[in-house]
């Protein structure tokens, strides 16, 4: 039984609390993290930059499904969250599979799946395989520790942040900020945002772009190939791609380890 397992362990038996237990697996977390980055260091002098990559997200992300449903699978959650009046949301998740969606027929959060949380104010704290569904706000601010997290996302400003798992994400967004760690995320944009950061750390990034898009695509990638689909109609200026007139969206996409792909929805 592995670290993450002996802590979900002390919370199915009641013994340690949902905000102990956040708290348990966030350092359990980083721990892993900085091992494996030294083990990686080590292994560089034999392998090459990419294979170092794609074997350490395989090998990070392969321990965390099982890890999850063998330790929380006892507990069910049913929960209905008043948030009448709150324009702000952060929803901090430890570990598990979350899929997660905006809409505007609903008032409240409605959280189902297996698992645990906590709220305390405008922060939600959530571990387990969960579906969320909750209405658009103006501010939302999601955190994931580990695990994969399949989003269709809308508000004013929408913040996603996963550390070690794959990203899904749909998005509708005045302006916002996605980034994943050590994992791929794929990012489609059902509107033009005004301006949106998309960072991928280790991994491979997949950015769609809306079918009336028109702005400017600032590009840094460190490691890896930057790839432009044919159907846009674009101009290059240095490190930066333009489409359009280029006033409408601005947009930062960084990829220190990972290649990055730009479409555009038909």
């Amino acid at each position: 039984m592995n670290e993450i397992e002996k802590i979900l362990k002390l919370l199915e038996e009641g013994k340690i609390n949902a905000d102990e237990a956040y708290r348990l697996i966030e350092a359990a977390g980083k721990r892993e993290e900085r091992e494996r980055i030294a083990r990686d260091t080590e292994v560089h002098r034999e392998f090459s930059l990419r294979d170092i990559v794609k074997d350490s997200i395989k090998s990070v992300l392969s321990t965390i499904p099982m890890t999850i449903k063998g330790s929380v699978s006892a507990m069910s959650i049913n929960e209905v969250i008043p948030i009448e009046g709150l324009e702000e949301l952060e929803l901090d998740i430890s570990a598990g599979d979350v899929e997660l969606k905006t809409s505007r027929e609903v008032n409240d959060i409605k959280i189902k799946g297996s698992g645990a949380l906590q709220r305390s104010g405008s922060t939600i704290k959530l571990v387990g395989d969960l579906s969320v569904l909750l209405p658009p706000l103006k501010k939302l601010t999601i955190r994931m520790n580990a695990g994969d997290l399949d989003a269709q996302l809308e508000g004013e400003e929408v913040e996603v942040s996963v550390k070690m798992g794959d990203a899904d994400i749909r998005l509708s967004a005045d302006s916002g900020r996605a980034e994943v760690n050590m994992g791929d995320m794929d990012l489609i944009l059902e509107r033009n945002p005004r301006n949106l950061k998309a960072i991928c750390e280790m991994g491979d990034l997949n950015l769609v772009l809306p079918p009336d898009f028109d702005g400017s695509i600032e590009t840094y990638v460190k490691f890896g190939s930057l790839e432009v689909d044919d159907s846009i109609d674009y101009r290059s200026e240095e490190n930066r791609i333009i489409v359009g007139e280029g006033e409408n969206s601005e947009l930062f996409v960084v990829c220190s380890m990972g290649d990055v792909e730009i479409s555009k929805a038909k």
